[in-house]
């Protein structure tokens, strides 16, 4: 669910704000009965529509009882909020504003309405509205949600000391729920700036802080690993690399697009004892398709002969063989021996180990957005991590 998807809890708040507003507003005993029975038949009608999600229908409802006095705080509120999540922002916000200009409100009422008001500020785009808003509010009864709506507000605009100081914040008073994989992703990025800037001892001794709090996950051990490339370490990225790949091959592509500038750099032969070193102690279906990708950096036609053999000795331990391999061997066929070549298609046709070809797909744990890219953050649910 995203931030601001309708909630069922305004079920149960729109007939105790009508209740409230039915019992508290002052009627003339004149009041003709058909007017008093128009007014509960528009409500019910609304709380079925919400029932049955038909949110416009909901909102035209709830229209019709804006005109009576039993139109309270809350349910100009919850109309807000049905604006908000039918897409229309400029009305939602309207609301907020004229309530915010009545001097009745209690402070926690006005609270409640400036943290709507700041949730419509934040979807419009308006941050620094937002911002200003969520800074003024206190109050105990929302100040994890108002907390938690400046984190993800600090993320859009990539203010990662931000993010830090009020995942801080939060951790001191929510006791439910962990943080900890938010909050050493956003040291991370602060490494990554350090590192892009090439300040290396600002990046080396924030790392040491991250490690020292949260020890070695992957991202930080995929920090060090473009670390090392940037100084050109030769053999902490070959100890970097099998450590990675040795725990999860769906590091491979992404390692690969760190390594392919550092390779294109080196001398072919390094090229090639890298990938032959890595056919021979982790060989995998989408290492042989990386090296495959790769193989241009191989600039000695004996090294790529010698690969490729070393490729077909490896298929044979693979359980299943994706097709686009084939499409591979048939691009560098002039470097093939054709007998070989032949039989290997014929073995593994007989076997059922070639499989259609497909794209690799990496799926987020939280929402399951699919992506042919690994994220450290799921651009679709914003969680942290998820694709691992």
């Amino acid at each position: 669910m995203g931030i601001f998807d309708f909630e069922l809890w305004w079920l149960v708040i729109i007939p105790i704000a009508f209740i409230f507003g039915w019992y508290s507003s002052k009627y003339e005993k004149n009041n003709n009965s058909a007017d008093n029975r128009l007014i509960p038949e528009a409500y019910l009608n609304s709380f079925n529509s919400l029932i049955q999600n038909r949110k416009s229908d909901a909102i035209k409802e709830l229209e019709q009882v804006i005109d009576s006095d039993l139109f309270t705080v809350d349910l100009q509120n919850i109309l807000g909020n049905l604006y908000r999540d039918s897409g229309n922002i400029e009305k939602s916000i309207f609301i907020r504003n004229n309530l915010l200009n009545r001097v009745d409100l209690t402070r926690e009422k006005r609270n409640s309405i400036k943290f709507e008001l700041a949730k419509d500020y934040f979807e419009s785009g308006l941050l620094d509205k937002s911002k200003i808003l969520l800074e003024e509010i206190n109050s105990e009864l929302i100040q994890i949600q108002v907390i938690q709506l400046l984190i993800h507000l600090s993320e859009q605009t990539k203010s990662w000391d931000d993010c830090l100081k009020y995942t801080e914040k939060v951790i001191a008073i929510d006791e439910k729920n962990d943080y900890e994989n938010i909050y050493r992703n956003y040291h991370c990025e602060i490494a990554e700036i350090y590192l892009k800037n090439k300040e290396f001892e600002k990046f080396n001794k924030y790392l040491k802080i991250i490690s020292g709090k949260f020890g070695f996950f992957p991202r930080i051990k995929i920090l060090k690993f473009q670390y090392f490339i940037e100084i050109k370490d030769i053999n902490k990225i070959s100890e970097a690399w099998f450590d990675l790949i040795s725990n999860n091959e769906n590091y491979i592509d992404a390692l690969i697009k760190e390594l392919s500038n550092f390779l294109s750099e080196s001398p072919s032969n390094f090229s090639h004892a890298f990938f032959k070193e890595s056919l021979q102690k982790q060989p995998s279906l989408t290492l042989i398709k990386s090296i495959f990708e790769n193989f241009d950096l191989l600039k000695n036609k004996d090294h790529k002969i010698e690969l490729i053999d070393n490729i077909f000795e490896h298929l044979k331990n693979i359980e299943k063989i994706d097709i686009e391999i084939i499409f591979y061997f048939m691009k560098n066929i002039d470097l093939i021996d054709n007998v070989m070549f032949l039989k290997f298609i014929e073995n593994n046709c007989h076997k059922n180990k070639l499989i259609g070809g497909f794209e690799k797909k990496y799926k987020c744990g939280v929402c399951g957005y699919n992506s042919s890219n690994i994220y450290w953050q799921c651009i679709s649910c914003k969680s942290w991590e998820s694709f691992l």
